[in-house]
């Protein structure tokens, strides 16, 4: 609230706007220079202007200001983000998002991400076909809108899990060097854990031929879609990465011959960090079938309110759990109750299809019928760790709901 202390009759209309625009942003600037922590870190600068600009574009475009006469309010032309379905969810994941302030799309974005890393050796039966549990999520929300503590708060009793793997394979790792065992490549040891980032193709390669079950975490998600080849023509990376969604097997080598790697089995899934003004990194078009394959959770809140975390017991326990037998193969199956709700809803999605002139929903409506699957999978491996056996109903209503 701004007070202007002045007779009314001393200011027309025009004043009075002009005064609440100039008062606003020096006001909303300031606030989005202040929120960034270190602002004397140079690595944070460039976060510091990009919020400074992004207050004063959105005051500029009418977005949170009054608007004088003589100027015309261009409206924002995207339709509302939907409501997450909070209600909707089940298992730990509910209690993962209702343990918190943040916004609950981007707690339940990186849960499932979270999830689908952890439940990587489960498949999905469909018809006598297996779908694995490959999920690529980005967090899409304004500056400071939640995305990072989201994602840090999903992932991180994983993390803790992960370190300590990584504790026991670099003492082994040391051990083999220790020994003279070095050029006996056989006897390397290989590394057992799954969190991985800032890698190279030929670097996941290596990671996934050693352990075909990772996921990738980016807190800038813009970074890592250019190392996929995004922004390249014809790249061979990006091509690489559209098949590693399908989870069929995957072969790189290299014209030296030194480097040769078939991967029977990948599954690799993504989660990071997109500002909402970001979106054309995930590309204008979809004429690749790349954007599609995004899982895309959104939030429209620009600075959460803070409240203490409440502990989100259930979902610690789980993730202890899946941990613990994520090297077991299990298969689920789609069958009953499950299989009616996920034919209903693909057939919906279906028409849908035919009725929809935008390019970008219609190739949406065409994955959304494996994503649902996908979904259903980690939530069904959340619910039961590890057991397998028919999928419940429940974990595919939650997910159609999702999807939808």
């Amino acid at each position: 609230m701004l007070r202007l202390d002045a007779p009314e009759e001393r200011l027309d209309k025009a004043e009075i706007a002009d005064f609440a625009v100039h008062e606003a942003r020096r006001l909303v600037v300031a606030e989005a220079a202040i929120d960034v922590v270190d602002l004397h870190d140079a690595d944070r600068i460039d976060e510091a202007a990009a919020r400074i600009t992004e207050a004063s574009n959105r005051l500029e475009t009418g977005l949170n200001a009054p608007v004088p006469d003589d100027k015309e309010w261009v409206a924002d032309d995207r339709p509302p983000v939907p409501q997450y379905p909070v209600d909707s969810l089940v298992g730990p994941l509910k209690n993962l998002v209702m343990s918190s302030s943040l916004p609950p799309a981007l707690l339940g974005g990186a849960g499932l991400a979270a999830l689908a890393g952890l439940c990587a050796n489960a498949s999905l039966q469909v018809y006598g076909k297996l779908m694995q549990p490959i999920l690529w999520v980005p967090l899409i929300a304004p500056v400071s809108g939640g995305k990072s503590p989201a994602l840090e708060r999903a992932f991180r009793e994983f993390e803790h899990l992960d370190i300590e793997t990584h504790q026991h394979y670099r003492t082994e790792m040391g051990d083999w060097e220790e020994d003279g065992r070095a050029k006996a490549a056989d006897d390397r040891p290989e590394d057992p854990t799954c969190i991985i980032d800032d890698i190279t193709v030929e670097q996941l390669a290596r990671s996934l031929n050693e352990n075909p079950n990772r996921i990738a975490i980016y807190d800038e998600l813009s970074k890592g879609i250019k190392q996929i080849g995004q922004y390249k023509k014809n790249s061979g990376d990006r091509d690489q990465y559209l098949k590693l969604w399908t989870g069929r097997s995957w072969r790189y080598n290299r014209v030296t011959g030194k480097i040769d790697f078939w991967i029977k089995r990948p599954v690799l899934s993504i989660c990071g960090c997109l500002p909402d003004g970001r979106l054309d990194v995930l590309g204008e078009a979809d004429d690749d079938g790349f954007r599609c394959r995004w899982l895309p959770h959104l939030s429209s809140v620009v600075k959460p309110p803070w409240r203490p975390d409440r502990p989100a017991r259930r979902w610690y326990r789980v993730v202890h759990k899946l941990y613990a037998c994520n090297g077991e193969p299990r298969e689920w199956d789609l069958k009953g109750s499950a299989l009616a709700l996920w034919v209903d809803a693909s057939e919906r999605w279906g028409k849908e299809i035919s009725s929809n002139e935008t390019s970008l929903t219609v190739a949406a409506l065409a994955k959304a019928d494996q994503q649902v699957q996908r979904i259903a999978l980690v939530l069904a491996e959340s619910m039961a760790p590890g057991k397998g056996g028919e999928l419940p109903a429940e974990a595919m209503q939650c997910a159609v709901v999702l999807m939808d």
